[in-house]
């Protein structure tokens, strides 16, 4: 290879590693997180394979609405053919006169025939039949069993809808917990930047013989508490990642940074009415399908009161008996009722109807457990607003103690112990703060998702 190609290569890979840094480095979306979570949650595939297998089986009910064929074919090997003989053995009967006129002749010949040994069943014989059969009266309970599939697949529809807005509160919290630990994560580091700012103006005092040993003592071990606090920040910061690939559904944490920006419905209010709220809940959806499918499946039991009528339509083709006829033919009607099996059907009825009112109940402790989680979702953003305003002015007052403190410690007006407090309060407002800002975003979230708002902006 030449000097030239050696450098072309180098130069190749090097671009394709840039590419792969550069591509790494993107700041993950929250809206990108969520299409993630859509696409790799094994719930929600779970909850999809349900709908799927639920449809099949709708599908499978229905075609018992329309004729089905049957076939039936069979072989058997007896252990000898059957024979008949009338005659008691062979030939002519040799007691009857010659015959004279043509009807003797005629009475001789058959004589002699049914004389011998005639064969009515080979060794072996075959038949096969096809029977086509119409339901009609079934219909009616296939009906009715269709119209409780139907409402079974609203149900897992909305179930479905409903772990996925699930899953997608999940990763927003998840997210922005990310962000949270990380900007706490970043203010530790920028106290311990400040405290050794101070642990360097403390030894600089100590050597001109303004600070005692002890001052400068007290300054390192604030130093190393501030560094113990960073470390305990960076391992909440790697949970936090390891908590969002978990609510994404993949692999491992979720490495890389995050995109800072902040969803459109972070600042939106939200001043719905609880009736509102149970309208576009999902998990209320499906609990009121699951009543209609209760109540559909009252009616589908009561069917079973119905004769069983069916049209039916048989050919049937034998070989080796000639007993019977070879080619058979036969079309007809049905009936199958049952008249008394000790009050089984009116106790399957009374069971789906306590099966109804028992759905009927859960939807009702539904409704009043969504009105109870917009309740509290809605003081959580209260208290989220009002804790977040406090956090603020913590800071705004922490900032000018410190820098009050920092003038008064470099003009040797004031102790390390008192600049050291003021860092370690800003520090700890500023934390605080941090906290509040990201809270109220995922306390925002849940009241979304409480009154079933979406989360995802691109989906409605």
């Amino acid at each position: 290879m030449s000097a030239r190609a050696a450098r072309t290569g180098r130069a190749l890979g090097l671009a394709v590693v840039a590419f792969a840094l550069t591509a790494r480095a993107e700041p993950l979306t929250l809206a990108a997180a969520l299409d993630r979570a859509h696409a790799s949650h094994p719930e929600l595939r779970a909850a999809g394979h349900q709908v799927d297998a639920a449809e099949q089986d709708r599908a499978a009910l229905r075609s018992r609405l329309f004729p089905s064929l049957d076939a039936e074919a069979s072989v058997l090997v007896w252990d000898d053919a059957q024979t008949l003989s009338l005659g008691g053995g062979g030939g002519a009967p040799v007691d009857l006169p010659p015959p004279t006129t043509p009807y003797e002749q005629i009475v001789a010949q058959v004589a002699g025939a049914l004389g011998g040994d005639t064969t009515v069943r080979d060794q072996v014989t075959g038949s096969v039949a096809l029977t086509l059969t119409q339901p009609l009266t079934p219909i009616i309970g296939i009906l009715a069993a269709s119209a409780v599939a139907d409402r079974d697949i609203d149900a897992l529809r909305a179930t479905r809808t409903a772990t996925a807005g699930r899953v997608e509160l999940q990763v927003v919290e998840a997210f922005f917990r990310v962000m949270q630990a990380d900007a706490v994560a970043a203010t530790a580091e920028d106290g311990v930047r400040a405290l050794e700012a101070r642990a360097e103006t403390a030894a600089a005092f100590e050597q001109a013989g303004l600070f005692g040993r002890n001052d400068v003592l007290k300054v390192q071990v604030a130093v190393l508490s501030a560094r113990q606090n960073a470390l305990a920040a960076r391992h909440d910061l790697r949970r936090a990642r390891a908590a969002l690939g978990l609510a994404m559904g993949v692999d491992g944490p979720i490495e890389g940074p995050l995109a800072a920006e902040l969803p459109g419905w972070a600042a939106a209010k939200v001043a719905d009415s609880a009736d509102e709220a149970l309208a576009r809940r999902p998990e209320v959806a499906a609990a009121r399908a699951r009543v209609a499918q209760a109540e559909q499946g009252v009616k589908a039991r009561r069917t079973a009161y119905i004769p069983d009528v069916s049209l039916l339509a048989n050919y049937t083709r034998t070989e080796g008996s000639s007993l019977q006829q070879a080619d058979a033919f036969y079309a007809g009607a049905a009936l199958r009722w049952n008249l008394f099996q000790w009050g089984g059907t009116a106790r399957r009825v009374d069971q789906a109807e306590a099966l109804a009112r028992a759905a009927a109940e859960g939807e009702a402790r539904l409704e009043q457990s969504v009105a109870f989680e917009v309740t509290q979702a809605r003081l959580a953003l209260r208290t989220a607003d009002e804790g977040l305003e406090v956090a603020q002015a913590a800071v705004e007052q922490a900032t000018e103690a410190a820098r009050l403190e920092r003038a008064r410690f470099d003009a040797q007006k004031s102790t390390s112990t008192d600049v050291l407090d003021a860092e370690v309060a800003l520090t700890r407002a500023q934390r605080r703060l941090e906290t509040a800002r990201f809270d109220r975003v995922i306390a925002q979230a849940r009241l979304r998702w409480a009154t079933g708002l979406p989360l995802q902006e691109n989906r409605g």
